[in-house]
């Protein structure tokens, strides 16, 4: 996942998966991002739900609305938090936000 002042973000997690099976998750209860702080407590921008992609092996994607709140060179931390039936899984990473290139 990339971030960007003033621009809206793609936001995805690919295969989905219960570790207990192995088995894709289609139907997950909830799968959200949070951008936080780099102080991991702070929260930039709130909850942005991610949908999932029909007939896809466990996707689930969605769009971090554009917020003046990022800012290029800053380091924010993201989780991707997902709800399933066999529990609570989550990602996160760290990610330096950037001006996005003027491609004309």
């Amino acid at each position: 996942m990339e971030l960007h002042p003033n621009s809206a973000t793609d936001a995805k997690w690919t295969g989905l998966k219960n570790e207990q099976t192995n088995a894709f998750i289609n139907d997950a209860s909830s799968v959200t991002v949070v951008v936080l702080a780099a102080d991991r407590v702070t929260v930039v921008i709130s909850a942005v739900t991610l949908g999932y992609v029909a007939a896809s092996d466990g996707i689930y994607r969605g769009v971090v609305a554009a917020s003046a709140s990022i800012v290029a060179g800053v380091q924010y931390f993201v989780k991707v938090i997902a709800v399933t039936s066999s529990g609570t899984d989550q990602r996160s990473e760290m990610i330096t936000a950037t001006d996005r290139p003027f491609k004309g």
